[in-house]
């Protein structure tokens, strides 16, 4: 800077930049690190922008303070350990009562089972047909060997087999018998013996022969001659106006026949009188 003669300092005007005129680049120091123009993102350059991170730099610290010392540091494990511990005894004891639970389902339908069919068994056996029931109480035994009716079951089958080693061995010995039965029951039905004497008469042999032989059809045809000859007397005593001697022969009738039915059917008629 130069000084004037008047000794006041000179002052140098630098000419104004015409509007519109670019800059000149002025030189540029290299002993002077240039700095990186800052750049304002738009958030920052908004004064609305900030708020949220201001309302969310406001918002009070909830985070759980750390447990004080005086509870120890092995206090949380041990709640964790003791919960865990309740929660497994509690899924075992559950799980027990599940099992038991369907155990005694499974055995009570077995049991009910077992009990009908060894009920189909007892029916058949007192209805006396002991091949039937002795075939089911043998299903018994095969089905549930250790069931509640086992040892009932083999004492109904052992009775079975006894009895029809019995009924077997008495018809071979009817067997043996039958032209003996069927000589005595010609004689009686001859001699006109029919219901009478109790220990010597045809009905006696006729149904002593059949039992053996259900389809003998001459002895079929000599019970029903004995039959037709009980009608005809009853039919006589009607014409005669003899009602009680009537009713006696057509019961007579239904002693050998309980379900002829033209005995019933006169019998009917005469006690509706």
């Amino acid at each position: 800077m130069s000084e004037s003669i008047s000794g006041d300092p000179e002052v140098v005007q630098t000419p104004l930049r015409v509007i519109g005129e670019s800059r000149p680049d002025l030189p540029v120091n290299p002993a002077v690190r240039q700095q990186p123009p800052e750049t304002i993102s738009p958030r920052q350059s908004s004064p609305l922008s900030s708020r949220p991170q201001q309302t969310a730099d406001r918002r009070p610290n909830t985070a759980r303070p750390a447990a004080p010392e005086a509870y120890g540091a092995s206090t949380i494990p041990t709640v964790t350990k003791e919960k865990r511990r309740f929660v497994l005894l509690v899924a075992l004891v559950t799980t027990a009562l599940l099992v038991s639970g369907v155990w005694y389902m499974i055995d009570w339908f077995e049991f009910q089972e077992s009990k009908s069919l060894f009920s189909k068994g007892e029916m058949l056996y007192q209805q006396g047909k002991y091949s039937d029931a002795k075939q089911v109480y043998q299903d018994y035994l095969r089905q549930y060997p250790e069931g509640d009716f086992a040892s009932l079951s083999l004492l109904r089958t052992a009775e079975i087999q006894d009895s029809l080693l019995a009924v077997e061995a008495r018809h071979l010995m009817l067997q043996k018998r039958l032209p003996e039965l069927v000589d005595k029951a010609i004689q009686a039905f001859q001699g006109g013996n029919y219901l009478t004497p109790e220990d010597n008469n045809a009905l006696m042999y006729i149904e002593e022969i059949l039992a053996i032989d259900p389809e003998n059809n001459y002895i079929l045809k000599m019970k029903q001659k004995i039959i037709k000859f009980y009608m005809e007397q009853g039919d006589q005593a009607v014409a005669r106006r003899s009602r009680n001697t009537a009713i006696r022969y057509y019961e007579t009738v239904l002693r050998i026949e309980p379900l002829y039915m033209p005995a019933i059917d006169k019998l009917s008629e005469l006690k509706s009188r």
